[in-house]
């Protein structure tokens, strides 16, 4: 059998507590890491990927019983206002930037400037 077809014969609950344990190893071996005591660094790889397969297994299984799962965020607040992701949100930073650095038309003085500002050095 396959490490997959192993986890899908456990329980949410056998599931929860494995999880729980892989992480609390993942956090030793990066103590370990840091502390160069690590013996077999591919554990590492192997505790993430087992993270990644108990996670995509429970997201899995709560998708099929209709649940969203928990990392999928509502797109909706709960007083009915639409919420700004965060790519949306440093859009409007990133022009605001990009306008900050165009130098402004000859004659017009830049925003801020003193009022005896003549463009001229």
């Amino acid at each position: 059998m396959s490490k997959t077809e192993d986890l899908r014969v456990k329980s949410d609950d056998q599931l929860a507590v494995q999880l729980g344990e892989l992480k609390r190893e993942a956090f030793n071996l990066r103590f370990q890491s840091a502390t160069g005591q690590m013996e077999k660094p591919a554990r590492v790889r192997e505790v993430r990927r087992d993270i990644a397969r108990i996670k995509t297994l429970q997201g899995e299984r709560q998708r099929a019983a209709g649940d969203k799962p928990e990392s999928v965020r509502e797109s909706r607040r709960s007083d009915g206002l639409e919420t700004v992701s965060h790519w949306q949100s440093n859009r409007q930073t990133i022009t605001d930037r990009i306008m900050d650095f165009i130098p402004p038309p000859w004659g017009l003085p830049p925003a801020g400037a003193s009022p005896g500002f003549s463009g001229r050095q």
